[in-house]
């Protein structure tokens, strides 16, 4: 099915592509979420769609009228940006699902016609007026974010917009996509002021506000009210912590194992060689008792060792030792029998 001639969609072929394409991405699943929960105001519901509009949207003119074209992987999203520009302005809107060339991922594609486009756009700050006329640009007036509900309503339409966020079962990464250094820097004061500490870096002619650390995207999920994700990002980290503490201990027992084997095969090497040149009935009868154990009992621990003799563990290490230099006195001709 494709719709790059049409500007309509219905659900049945959302959920059409939603059965072809498989299981939802994490990004996609955590947006689904955080469009579930309405926000409260009107006013709210502007800066919502202010930081929509100014990381998803592009302006576009036919025939002299302005009107706003948004482009999103998540048909919620773009369900949502439709009502939510309906509810708050004088706004026709039109949904479509295109396949775009050269890419597996369908698109959603709103647009916004209307009186009151201009007023979406001055608003997001891709309009400002000047005292030459109107100029493109400008960016968000970011005075106008005076209460956190604010706040949290542009970060929220900001992540919809451009955000991303990885698996949690693979790596911690969240990034936000702006257009410019302004948008990027607005962001992360924002982020600042709720005790979450982004970077960013330079990707082509964009700029990508990120969080790497699990514990601030958990913060940052639980900010715009994906609790759920959130819960879903502390269960992987649960998990991950309890694999990373199973390899840690298999490897040190592992790694033991080779240790006691190691020394294993040297004394009974020390063992055979003393038995080879004198005969290990020669030995004092303690050092005989343990040699004799060792020789019978090749994959045993010192502690399994010290136990099947009724010993201490430093008592058999130490007659290991003894048997040692024994051999070693052997091999170097200054046995004393």
């Amino acid at each position: 099915i494709s719709a790059k001639d049409s500007l309509t969609a219905d659900l049945s072929i959302l959920c059409h592509y939603a059965i072809a394409e498989g299981k939802m991405s994490f990004s996609l699943t955590v947006k689904d979420e955080i469009v579930s929960h309405k926000l409260r105001g009107e006013e709210v519901g502007e800066f919502e769609l202010a930081a929509l509009t100014g990381t998803a949207g592009s302006i576009l003119i036919s025939r002299g009228e302005r009107y706003i074209e948004y482009t999103t992987e998540s048909y919620t999203v773009g369900r949502h940006i439709a009502r939510l520009a309906h509810s708050l302005h004088d706004i026709e809107s039109s949904v479509a699902v295109m396949e775009r060339e050269g890419r597996k991922s369908r698109s959603t594609v709103v647009r916004i016609t209307g009186k009151g486009c201009e007023g979406m756009l001055y608003a997001s700050g891709m309009l400002s007026s000047t005292v030459n006329g109107i100029s493109m640009g400008g960016g968000m007036d970011w005075t106008l974010l005076d209460t956190p509900g604010k706040k949290r309503a542009f970060l929220r339409g900001a992540f919809l917009g451009s955000g991303s966020i990885s698996d949690p079962s693979r790596s911690y990464h969240m990034e936000l996509v702006c257009r410019t250094e302004r948008l990027a820097q607005g962001i992360m004061d924002l982020l600042s002021e709720f005790g979450l500490n982004a970077k960013r870096f330079e990707r082509k002619a964009s700029q990508v506000v990120y969080i790497k650390d699990g514990d601030m995207i958990c913060g940052f999920l639980a900010l715009l009210g994906a609790s759920e994700a959130a819960l879903r990002i502390e269960d992987a980290r649960m998990l991950k912590n309890a694999r990373n503490d199973a390899i840690r201990i298999t490897n040190y027992e592992t790694a033991n194992m080779q240790k006691t084997a190691k020394a294993a095969a040297a004394q009974i090497l020390n063992i055979e060689l003393i038995a080879a040149r004198m005969g290990i009935k020669a030995l004092p009868q303690p050092l005989f008792e343990v040699a004799e154990a060792r020789l019978n009992n090749p994959e045993a621990t010192l502690s399994q060792l010290a136990q099947m003799l009724g010993l201490g563990k430093s008592c058999v290490n130490s007659r290991l030792k003894k048997i040692s230099d024994i051999a070693q006195d052997i091999e170097t001709g200054t046995a004393d029998f």
